[in-house]
């Protein structure tokens, strides 16, 4: 329940960040409850994660999953980097 919770709240939460960008305080508030809502999504998540990983797997499995992230916000740092100077 915790992880829908979270997602919902990180989606609504974006989409109001993307509107109220032009208001500094609301923007503020938005970009905190996306760092809450991300709590409730990732920290079951990871329980999820090493609870159901093998006992001599729990560390690659955590490595793995760290790596896929980092990787991601590369990425996503990299796309956005483009947009801008492109646009």
């Amino acid at each position: 329940g915790l992880v829908t919770l979270g997602a919902l709240g990180m989606c609504v939460s974006l989409l109001l960040a993307g509107l109220l960008l032009d208001e500094e305080r609301r923007l503020i508030a938005c970009i905190i409850l996306i760092g809450l809502s991300t709590g409730f999504y990732v920290v079951p998540m990871y329980t999820l994660l090493q609870h159901s990983a093998p006992k001599d797997k729990k560390g690659e499995m955590v490595a793995t999953s760290n790596l896929v992230n980092v990787a991601g916000a590369i990425i996503t740092t990299v796309i956005f980097k483009v947009v801008i100077v492109v646009s």
